[in-house]
């Protein structure tokens, strides 16, 4: 993981604004002052594509700045049926929304069953769980540390992973697929929080144990686990790298139920 720690008078709206130039505003020509010197917005994301978490300290809570961050680090911003291209969510009990739950959510791609789901997934911590930093925690899985601990056990895995649909929503007549693509930089399309596990089917399973159940226990014994403060950045690839949020928990103030509370955005590369 690349751990930076933001200078802390600095804030990504000096270097970047709506009037910013499209030759500004690309990554080689953009750099975040840290304690150990500058780190240029290339720089990060390579380290991102190759899988790693990157975690900017001290970045700060202004939707401003998490927008100018995507416009320089991508072609295009991927925006929800119905949502905006940044989003805030907030851990509540009993909400219908898996991402807004009290649950763990597993290892997985954002927005898997689109045609193109976004490249890059950023997120800010705006509010920490009660309980942190022991609950609320991210943890993040470079695609390649799980196929080769996948390998040891089903030595073909990548190519019947490379040709593999999975069934996903209540019908299951939706298939999610191919699972990899393995082309020089591998990358997983992995839908765990709908897939329909009463469909599931012989090749679903890798030596008797089925495959959700393995990346799940995979993912979990090779990823990095982060705990972010308030303002905290975490980017990470939404090809790359599959991510989990770990178990929240809420507590009840006179003002209602309060819990971790996050702003998002997600982009294109291309």
């Amino acid at each position: 993981m690349l751990n930076i720690f933001v200078s802390q008078d600095w804030r990504f709206s000096q270097l970047a604004s709506a009037e910013t130039s499209q030759f500004e505003m690309q990554k080689e020509h953009l750099s975040i002052p840290s304690k150990s010197g500058n780190v240029t917005l290339a720089e990060i994301d390579r380290q991102v594509e190759a899988g790693e978490a990157v975690v900017l300290r001290n970045f700060g809570c202004n939707p401003e700045d998490l927008f100018n961050l995507g416009r320089a680090m991508g072609s295009k911003f991927h925006t929800p049926i119905g949502g905006s291209v940044i989003s805030t969510l907030e851990t509540i009990p009993f909400k219908p929304s898996v991402a807004e739950s009290t649950c763990a959510i597993p290892f997985h791609t954002d927005f898997a069953s689109d045609s193109s789901p976004p490249d890059v997934l950023a997120l800010v911590c705006l509010a920490t769980d009660p309980r942190y930093p022991e609950f609320g925690r991210n943890q993040v899985a470079p695609v390649t540390k799980i196929l080769d601990v996948l390998e040891k056990f089903v030595p073909d895995a990548r190519d019947r992973l490379s040709s593999l649909t999975i069934p996903v929503g209540s019908s299951g007549v939706e298939q999610v697929g191919p699972i990899l693509n393995k082309d020089n930089i591998q990358r997983m399309i992995w839908p765990a929080p709908i897939i329909n596990k009463d469909l599931l089917e012989s090749k679903h399973h890798f030596n008797n144990h089925a495959l959700v159940d393995l990346i799940e226990e995979i993912g979990k014994s090779v990823c990095t686990d982060i705990a972010l403060g308030i303002g905290d950045l975490l980017v990470v690839d939404n090809r790359t790298a599959l991510h989990r949020r770990g178990e929240c928990t809420v507590s009840l103030t006179e003002n209602g139920w309060v819990g971790r509370k996050i702003m998002t955005a997600r982009w294109f590369r291309e």
